[in-house]
Formats: C-alpha cells, structure tokens, sequence
C-alpha cells in the first residue's frame, strides 16, 4: 500500500511538472508572436513605403538577363 501512495505522489508530481513545462511553452510562443506582430504594427508603414524595393515580380536583374540568355 505504502508504494502506491509513493507511485500516486509521483505521478501527480510528473503530471504538475508536465503541465508547468506546457504552460512555459505556451507562454513562450505567445511572448514570441506578440513580439511579431508589435514589430510589424510598427513598421507597416516602412514596409508599404518601400513595397517595390522588397517585391519586384517580373524585374529581372541584369545579373539575372545574362543567365537567360
């Protein structure tokens, strides 16, 4: 009876590390999204002011043209 007081005890031990592990984790990822989106609130504007330099579809370089020729 006496080891599975101790076993019980353990398990539940197991069980509160596991669910604080999970709670560390979760707030880990949550610290890191709002991190993201801060950042991104913040520099939207720089972003859409110079959309054109960051995305440039269909504009070859001329390093680009000598290799497709």
């Amino acid at each position: 009876m006496k080891t599975d007081i101790h076993f019980l005890s353990y398990l539940a031990q197991c069980f509160l590390e596991l669910e604080m592990f999970q709670t560390n984790v979760v707030q880990e990822i949550k610290t890191h999204i709002s991190c993201l989106v801060i950042f991104f609130f913040e520099n939207h504007a720089f972003f859409l002011d110079n959309m054109e330099t960051f995305c440039r579809t269909g504009q070859a370089t001329d390093g680009n043209m000598a290799h497709a020729h």
